[in-house]
């Protein structure tokens, strides 16, 4: 006798109660070890690691899979809809013993305060110059600047290129994460108190920093940037830098607006950029400044005027340029 067809459409002699209850558990046991295989694949994941298959300029680009995972959840909470409010640090990566170094970390670390934790990666020839500063050393105990002492081979740049080489690798941008911006300064840039702007009102875009004159290049100026660091990474592994190529900044500009799915936060216009940073482009009453005097020099009285932290910037030669342009 052939089965017949109910009207609940399933088929067999089985009350449906007791049809829909083994369906019940069956879904329930493959939900459960689902579940199961999900938290053993990332406790695999967390105490195991990867090793990217490139080392460059003397830096091992393996890392932790735990970074890589935290990395990985930080874009995708950053480009979420419930995105978290956006974490800041500062960062400067300098190997030389500058006279300005302690001046301007200092002046950075004020003019920023508390939400904008520093992290200076340095070198061995200016290590001691660091620690030796009482108030570098009550920052760093309170946590408002974290020091990365880096080898010799790690913070060697002869070059343009080995800088550039250094800031477009994953391992400086994973030792910031989870935060998500990162405002880079070097000490020939300085941010103006005069001015009413704030680097968190940058904070939209995935990289800006003083537009570059066509004449020198496309994009903006990386000396003072606020980047975005998810998209940072996003570009890193979507189109790897090579040796010789363009310089870090432009780099980024260049493929960050080449990013898709999901679309990166936006790059600014040059009127935009002009209004966070002036450098081969000039711009009155910029919120910041990256090499002030060498871009405009015969304009040093009015920068002067309007950011006379600018001096800072310039090796200690406030009373000189003072002088020169009152």
């Amino acid at each position: 006798m052939l089965p017949s067809f109910k009207k609940s459409g399933f088929v067999g002699d089985k009350p449906p109660a007791q049809r829909f209850a083994g369906r019940s558990i069956t879904r329930r046991t493959l939900r459960l070890a689902f579940i199961c295989l999900a938290c053993m694949s990332m406790a695999l994941l967390l105490y195991s690691t990867v090793e990217y298959n490139e080392v460059r300029g003397g830096i091992s680009l393996k890392t932790s899979a735990r970074t890589y995972l935290t990395e990985t959840l930080a874009v995708a909470n950053v480009y979420s809809n419930n995105a978290t409010q956006p974490r800041t640090v500062a960062v400067m990566v300098e190997g030389r013993a500058l006279k300005n170094l302690v001046p301007i970390i200092l002046y950075f670390s004020g003019y920023l305060g508390p939400d904008w934790p520093i992290h200076i990666f340095h070198g061995q020839d200016n290590a001691a110059l660091l620690r030796s500063s009482g108030p570098i050393g009550k920052r760093v105990k309170q946590g408002s600047i974290i020091l990365h002492p880096l080898s010799s081979s790690m913070i060697d740049f002869k070059t343009h290129d080995a800088v550039s080489r250094f800031l477009s690798q994953p391992p400086l941008w994973e030792a910031l994460l989870p935060a998500t911006h990162a405002l880079m300064f070097q000490a020939d840039s300085m941010l103006c108190s005069n001015s009413a702007l704030r680097p968190e009102d940058f904070l939209k875009y995935s990289f800006i920093g003083a537009p570059i004159a066509p004449l020198h290049g496309a994009g903006y100026n990386g000396g003072l940037s606020l980047r975005h660091i998810p998209t940072l990474l996003r570009t890193i592994r979507a189109h790897p830098r090579e040796d010789g190529g363009l310089p870090e900044d432009q780099y980024f500009a260049k493929y960050i607006a080449e990013l898709k799915n999901p679309l990166p936060p936006p790059l600014p216009t040059v009127d935009e950029a002009k209004e966070f940073a002036s450098e081969s482009i000039y711009q009155p009453k910029a919120m910041g400044y990256h090499q002030a005097k060498r871009w405009n020099e015969n304009r040093m009285g009015e920068i002067l005027e309007w950011c006379p932290e600018i001096a800072l910037a310039e090796e200690g030669e406030l009373w000189k340029m003072a002088t020169a342009h009152a």
